[in-house]
């Protein structure tokens, strides 16, 4: 449970959609061609929600456009679970209230702070700030939940690191 605990706690939602550790079957397992596509499918999704907000705060007031993607996302998050858990909901949202409420306010606190840096209008640099937030879940997990830093996550923290680099001088 600890790795699915410290993928959650990354703020943005993009990076919650696969476990960074489920891509493979084992240590020195290939990667099956079909999670290559997903991962290459999340990298364009992550782009493309990028520059929807980026074109999208520079359109509307910050605070509306804040609500309104938070609105249009609660509900294709609330009816499947409603559809799959039918009667069992209720107890469920009871027992995971203050987690869910403490979580949602922090995803809107940190989406909101990335929204608002957008408005300046330098996209890339904040793009590629937004997106160390994968490098911070790899520490909080090897640092607080006992999680191995491994090789593919010390090498994919690098390569963040290096991207952020080189739009910061480019």
């Amino acid at each position: 449970m600890p790795p699915l605990l410290a993928h959650c706690l990354d703020a943005n939602p993009a990076h919650r959609q696969v476990p960074l550790d489920s891509s493979h079957s084992g240590p020195g397992q290939p990667v099956p061609p079909r999670h290559r596509v997903i991962e290459l499918l999340t990298g364009v999704m992550i782009a493309a929600y990028t520059v929807v907000d980026g074109l999208g705060v520079q359109e509307a007031p910050l605070a509306a456009y804040i609500g309104w993607m938070f609105l249009l996302q609660g509900p294709p998050i609330a009816v499947p679970a409603a559809v799959r858990r039918r009667g069992r909901l209720g107890p469920a949202l009871r027992a995971s209230a203050g987690a869910g409420i403490t979580g949602g306010a922090i995803s809107l606190a940190a989406s909101s702070i990335v929204l608002w840096a957008q408005t300046s209008g330098a996209l890339a640099p904040i793009a590629a700030l937004r997106e160390t937030s994968i490098i911070f879940g790899a520490l909080i997990g090897a640092v607080f939940l006992g999680e191995k830093l491994g090789g593919r996550r010390a090498i994919a923290s690098a390569v963040v690191l290096v991207g952020v680099g080189l739009i910061s001088v480019g």
